[in-house]
């Protein structure tokens, strides 16, 4: 209730303020009210972050990017993800970004009209994985982390993945997975992590920003891209080499495969059931 109190309180303090540009201008003031960036972690949702917050972006739409955990002690909604909902209007003219939540608990909250929603979806296998490395070696060290890491010192990568697998299970990232993979909204476009990181990435940003309709010029989404690239944010890293300290790890799709092991693979389809073929990463379950 506390942490719902505070983002009350704070949305209406924004929502009260005029937009003020701050020296900056657009090409293009954007129709929508607002854009919402859906997601699960691990899953580029701080990339994405910084893309929807920078400059270029804001001169072809005009709305602010906005992160309500910003707002919140130590900067996190300590929920779970399955439990995040909002009673409460998000502030006009904003993207907001990112936004950790079922799509059931996301068509309860009250909006302003128009607007355009995007999902990032990623194999649940890397997410494990991904999740697994971060609360192990990157993530910054704040209490709860601090817990999971120390335990994840105790085993090894196979009990480390497995129990990062039912942590994940437990505040509901697979149930956000699976109530995305249902959404029948035309507001709503779903893209995958794996295609954004893909050498046909500008296609589909191309796709992603059509539908929020922030209509960037070639050479603006060309510059865009360059400047969040992984070699730009990993300190000059190509895809795939590989730094286990940095929050930009790899940077490649199907990583799970180096350190899934029978008894991960066997222990994943267990608990998770039809997921993966649901999302239409297998076809079966003979993978």
């Amino acid at each position: 209730m506390k942490v719902l109190a505070t983002i009350r309180k704070k949305m209406k303090e924004l929502a009260k303020k005029k937009d003020q540009c701050g020296g900056d201008t657009f090409v293009r003031k954007s129709r929508l009210a607002n854009i919402y960036h859906c997601c699960t972690h691990k899953s580029g949702s701080q990339w994405l972050r910084q893309i929807f917050n920078d400059p270029i972006v804001f001169q072809h739409c005009g709305l602010r990017q906005y992160a309500y955990a910003d707002y919140l002690p130590d900067k996190m909604d300590d929920r779970k993800v399955k439990d995040r909902c909002f009673h409460h209007r998000f502030p006009n003219g904003a993207i907001v970004s990112p936004l950790y939540i079922t799509y059931d608990n996301f068509t309860k909250i009250p909006k302003n009209l128009p607007y355009k929603t995007l999902f990032i979806q990623r194999d649940p296998r890397d997410l494990i994985t991904s999740y697994y490395f971060s609360m192990k070696f990157s993530h910054s060290d704040f209490a709860p982390v601090k817990a999971r890491r120390q335990k994840l010192q105790e085993l090894d990568t196979t009990e480390g993945l497995i129990f990062c697998m039912d942590h994940l299970m437990h505040t509901g990232t697979f149930d956000v997975l699976k109530s995305w993979n249902k959404a029948d909204d035309e507001t709503v476009l779903v893209l995958r992590y794996e295609d954004l990181i893909d050498t046909r990435s500008h296609h589909f940003f191309k796709l992603l920003f059509d539908h929020c309709e922030i209509n960037v010029t070639e050479h603006s989404l060309h510059d865009l891209l360059k400047r969040y690239e992984f070699k730009t944010l990993s300190d000059g890293r190509v895809q795939g080499q590989e730094n286990i300290y940095h929050h930009y790890r790899k940077g490649i799709a199907g990583d799970w495969k180096n350190y899934f092991t029978e008894e991960t693979v066997k222990t994943f389809k267990a608990k998770t059931k039809r997921l993966i073929i649901d999302l239409s990463y297998e076809k079966d379950e003979n993978w």
